[in-house]
C-alpha cells in the first residue's frame, strides 16, 4: 500500500467513495476496456441469446429438447460462460451449463400441462457478460392417448 502512495496513487476506503464517484469510476473502466464510449461498452458487454426447441408441439410426458445459444457482442471478449435457466412462463424447467461453444441444452418432460406454453431461456451472466433473457417461443402440448392404454387395461380386466 505504501508503494502505491509513494507513486502518487491514493486509496480510498468504501465509505469515502460517493455513489457518483463509484458510477464515474465504473464508466471510466468500461470505456477503457472497450476502447470507446461508455454507452457502447455497456451495450457490448451484454450477451446475446437465442432459444430453439426440438419441436413446436409435443405430447404429454414426452421429452422436449431446448437449446440456448449465447454469443458475445464483441469478438475480443472470451466466449460467455456460466449457466442458462429454461422457463415455461414463470416456472423453472431446469438449468444447464454453457459448453465451450456457447450452447446449453436441456431435455425435459416437465412441459406436461396440455395447451399453449411460452418458453424462454435466461442466461445468468458471467464476469464479461450481463444476464439476458431470450425472446419467447410458443410451444403446444397435446394429450398423449397412449397414456390411457394402461388405465383401459385395468378397467377392462
Amino acid at each position: 500500500m505504501h508503494f502505491l502512495k509513494d507513486r502518487g496513487f491514493q486509496h480510498a476506503t468504501a465509505s469515502e467513495i460517493t455513489p457518483r464517484e463509484a458510477y464515474e469510476g465504473r464508466r471510466a473502466m468500461l470505456k477503457l476496456m472497450a476502447g470507446g464510449a461508455a454507452g457502447a461498452a455497456l451495450a457490448g458487454w451484454a450477451g446475446r441469446d437465442a432459444l430453439a426447441q426440438s419441436a413446436a408441439q409435443s405430447l404429454t410426458s414426452r421429452p422436449v429438447t431446448l437449446t440456448a445459444t449465447i454469443t458475445g457482442a464483441q469478438s475480443a471478449v472470451p466466449t460467455p460462460t456460466g449457466n442458462v435457466e429454461f422457463y415455461d412462463g414463470a416456472t423453472l424447467l431446469g438449468s444447464a451449463a454453457l459448453s465451450p461453444q456457447g450452447t446449453a441444452t436441456l431435455v425435459t418432460t416437465r412441459i406436461s400441462r396440455t395447451g399453449p406454453h411460452s418458453l424462454t431461456a435466461r442466461y445468468t451472466g458471467d464476469f464479461n457478460y450481463q444476464a439476458s433473457t431470450s425472446g419467447a417461443l410458443s410451444h403446444e402440448t397435446r394429450f398423449d392417448p397412449a397414456l390411457l392404454v394402461p388405465i383401459l387395461d385395468l378397467i377392462l380386466q
